[in-house]
């Protein structure tokens, strides 16, 4: 049989037509668009320097050596004349003491809980009380302040122990409150080996260990500081120090912050500017510093000296680490750059409004990388609102065509 040439080539002409026919048809019915819905942001327009804090400390010396009991804790607001440590001469000693303190901590929580009974206390304020302390106690973690939590945690025991009482479960506690009562008592007589005790000459924070920092710049001459004296002092490890003394005593509540910074970075700062400042460790609330001094040196270096005068027990402590300055805060609705267009001279963007394209305005009010944040103005419905379905991808977007 004698195949036919132009019949083939009329019927192979006849499927490209068609399926050209039928592409055609399929990219004007069918237009994907990709969306994203408008949610709101915020951004932070920061500048980082890594710096140490520098302090008015003196140094709490002691002549006895052997084992130290601290009877406060580091960053502790401490008075003249205060006890801060008993140095033993033996372990047993100090483990003495520790354990006397602790049953004496147990016993007033068992009596404090053991007062509620017939106290007319009901178990709805015993029952907040707990809920409160445990809400702060998230919330001392959560902000890195964690030196509250033991006096926290305290109360919420007693909150539980208060709550068995009123419920009428008291046996149990009048039994642990004898034994330990019978323990503190053996205790007290049995305390072995000397000590001296340690007193705060002055009124300040406490701090127990000592880093070498302390004396290496004068307190009074800390805004004199040039540029190449910061960056020498920032280089620098904190070592333990190798004098006889139990700590440090914080005795101004001014203190300041030093730090290298790009000329750059500078130029953005001004003297007497006061701005918020949040450290990289485990600190997680805003710190006010004011800008003391800006400097550049001949060769170029640049330093900034901060002061604060807010100091508590997690400042205290502090001595290098990296501070996050904020310069301004950006809040607004997050638009990717790809769906930005403009329309008749208006920059904005479509947005997917049940089947069709609407446009809708943007106000930018910071631009960052591929995108840029659209100030929120509820009151002009022209404008670019939050939960929108922002267009992203999609061709021939009109306002009206159908999707």
């Amino acid at each position: 049989m004698k195949k036919n040439p132009g019949r083939f080539i009329s019927v192979a002409v006849s499927v490209l037509l068609i399926a050209y026919v039928a592409y055609n048809i399929f990219n004007l019915v069918y237009d994907p668009v990709k969306t994203e819905q408008a949610r709101r942001v915020r951004v932070d327009d920061s500048i980082t320097v890594a710096g140490v804090a520098l302090r008015s400390e003196v140094l709490v010396e002691t002549s006895p050596t052997g084992i130290v009991d601290y009877l406060v804790s580091d960053g502790d607001r401490v008075a003249r004349g205060e006890c801060i440590a008993n140095v033993y001469t033996s372990a047993r000693g100090a483990d003495v003491e520790e354990r006397l303190r602790e049953t004496e901590a147990e016993i007033a929580r068992l009596e404090a809980a053991l007062g509620a009974q017939g106290s007319g206390v009901d178990a709805y304020s015993i029952e907040t009380g707990i809920r409160n302390g445990l809400a702060e106690l998230a919330d001392a973690c959560r902000e890195g302040k964690l030196r509250n939590a033991d006096a926290v945690m305290d109360e919420v025991l007693t909150g539980f122990n208060m709550r068995q009482v009123v419920q009428g479960n008291v046996e149990g506690f009048t039994t642990r409150l004898e034994a330990l009562k019978e323990e503190y008592a053996s205790l007290k007589s049995s305390r072995v080996g000397e000590y001296d005790s340690v007193y705060s000459k002055d009124s300040g924070y406490f701090v127990s260990y000592t880093d070498s920092f302390e004396e290496l710049v004068d307190y009074d001459r800390i805004t004199e500081l040039t540029p190449a004296e910061i960056s020498d002092l920032c280089e620098r490890t904190p070592e333990v120090s190798s004098r006889s003394n139990v700590g440090k005593l914080i005795d101004e509540y001014e203190w300041y912050y030093v730090a290298p910074i790009s000329e750059s970075d500078a130029a953005r700062l001004s003297v007497n500017q006061t701005l918020p400042v949040r450290f990289s460790s485990s600190l997680a609330y805003d710190v006010y510093f004011t800008v003391e001094k800006l400097e550049t040196d001949e060769d170029g270096n640049c330093a900034v000296i901060f002061s604060c005068n807010n100091i508590n027990n997690e400042l205290a402590c502090m001595r290098a680490d990296r501070a996050i300055i904020r310069l301004n805060s950006y809040s607004g609705v997050r638009v990717n750059s790809d769906a930005l267009r403009v329309v008749d001279g208006e920059q904005g963007v479509y947005i997917a409004r049940g089947q069709k394209v609407a446009f809708r305005k943007v106000d930018p009010i910071y631009t960052g990388d591929g995108y840029i944040i659209s100030r929120i103005n509820k009151e002009d419905a022209s404008m670019l609102q939050l939960y929108d379905d922002i267009i992203i991808g999609g061709k021939d977007m009109y306002a009206g065509k159908l999707i």
